[in-house]
């Protein structure tokens, strides 16, 4: 009213508009950040563990000292090991976002093949891991030790839990040296914020480098007894 009245004293017209306007957001809960970490998780215990104690308990019972005398060298050997591994990669990823769908309500904003791919990257990382951490171990007790030594720091700095912009400035530069944040990044990127491949671009050249850095140290050190 007070407007009407301004205006018709100085008989000018309105300078501003009002109009209301939908705005659209997306309602997100702590399961849907919680969700990508955990696969990312379950996929590298999945990785590291089952290569490392598989190669250690086949070099133990001479499985290996017998292919050795085949014409295959490591890197074969290795390599034959990492397609089955992958496979139950997928699947394991494929089960564990079917539960969270439908039994706690995620959303899956992306792409699903981008979603693959990032976890064919992040399963190649923790498949070469194992390698190397069975490459370096003598028993099958050591390897054991050490899996757990290495993966048990990336449960808690691997962005699985709590976002990373959240840690002290010195755990910050830690945890970006750690394979597990820039894989549960590239997971929570495509899932909550629809993220393409163009977008995690940096997350998996990362963890490219890191695979092919890790593999390679794996195959240099690999024992066949």
């Amino acid at each position: 009213m007070s407007d009407r009245f301004f205006r018709g004293a100085t008989n000018r017209s309105a300078t501003l508009g009002v109009a209301p306007e939908a705005v659209n957001a997306q309602s997100l809960d702590y399961i849907d950040f919680l969700a990508p970490g955990i696969t990312a998780m379950a996929i590298m215990q999945s990785g590291v563990y089952g290569l490392a104690l598989f190669i250690v308990s086949s070099r133990e019972k001479r499985i290996l000292k017998r292919l050795h005398a085949t014409p295959a060298g490591a890197a074969y050997i290795l390599a034959g090991r990492i397609v089955p591994a992958l496979l139950i990669s997928l699947v394991q990823t494929g089960l564990l976002l079917a539960l969270a769908v439908f039994a706690f309500g995620v959303h899956i904003v992306g792409n699903i093949g981008a979603l693959l791919v990032a976890a064919l990257f992040g399963a190649l990382v923790f498949i070469s891991l194992g390698f190397f951490v069975s490459s370096i171990s003598r028993s099958a007790d050591s390897a054991e030790n050490l899996t757990g030594l290495v993966t048990f720091p990336m449960f808690f700095l691997g962005g699985v839990f709590i976002p990373i912009e959240r840690l002290p400035g010195p755990v910050q530069i830690l945890a970006y040296s750690m394979p597990l944040t820039y894989f549960s990044d590239a997971l929570r990127q495509v899932m909550i914020r629809g993220a393409g491949l163009a977008d995690i671009g940096l997350d998996l050249g990362v963890l490219g480098l890191f695979a092919a850095v890790v593999f390679g140290l794996a195959v240099k050190l690999f024992r066949w007894e």
